[in-house]
């Protein structure tokens, strides 16, 4: 079986894509800039970080982030979100409640019964036995 999956992985290789669609050797203006340029108008350029930037950057990245977010501009935004996630957990569990008692009357057991159906690189994968378990692996999906 292992064999088989090698094959399979092997032979789709030669029809996967060869690029991601920004040219292989980026322009260099700069040797502290790389630019890839996407089209004749448009081009991105990115600096060259600093050695460690992402820790002595931090503090004023922290600040710019906490005066983009929290300006006044947000306040609706951030009202309907608190909104929405205080009726989510007051909603929560009698949702939850409701859901079980339903499977209940449809005649869910709740038992999560898998059997191995294959192996892939020594680990096993797993499919449902019955209804009940295929609703779930649905639903956790």
């Amino acid at each position: 079986m292992n064999l088989l999956v090698f094959l399979i992985l092997l032979a789709t290789t030669g029809f996967s894509q060869s690029g991601d669609g920004l040219p292989a050797a980026a322009d260099r203006e700069r040797a502290d800039q790389q630019i890839y340029r996407i089209n004749e108008t448009l081009a991105y350029a990115y600096a060259k970080p600093a050695p460690l930037g992402f820790i002595t950057h931090f503090p004023g990245n922290l600040q710019r982030y906490v005066q983009m977010t929290f300006r006044r501009d947000n306040l609706v935004n951030f009202a309907a979100m608190s909104a929405l996630t205080v009726l989510m957990v007051a909603t929560d569990q009698p949702m939850l409640d409701e859901t079980q008692r339903f499977g209940r009357r449809i005649g869910l057991t709740g038992n999560n019964k898998m059997k191995r159906a294959f192996y892939v690189f020594g680990l096993p994968i797993e499919v449902p036995r019955d209804a009940d378990t295929w609703m779930y692996f649905i639903g956790d999906g």
